[in-house]
């Protein structure tokens, strides 16, 4: 007799695999802003870091790196990192 386990890449019949990634991702990022308000990080540069990830890791919303909206994203989305290595206290920048 087999078992009845379902593994993760089973239950991609169910729902695409991409968009298990991507809940996997939200959830992760939940976790990182509720964690780090916790430790004392800033919310608002959690927050900023999560829009930052959404608009950038969407692959239909960038379609041409060179144009100004698309690298002053990329540009303030690395600020933002900076910003989180100064409260983390990683000061190799």
């Amino acid at each position: 007799m087999q078992s009845a386990t379902v593994f993760w890449w089973q239950a991609a019949e169910a729902k695409p695999l991409q968009e298990l990634m991507q809940q996997r991702v939200k959830d992760e990022m939940t976790k990182l802003i509720t964690k780090g308000t916790a430790a004392g990080l800033t919310a608002a540069t959690l927050q900023d870091l999560k829009d930052y990830k959404d608009r950038i890791m969407n692959p239909s919303s960038h379609y041409d790196i060179e144009q100004p909206l698309f690298r002053n994203e990329l540009k303030n989305a690395i600020e933002t990192l900076d910003k989180l290595k100064i409260e983390i206290g990683y000061l190799d920048l």
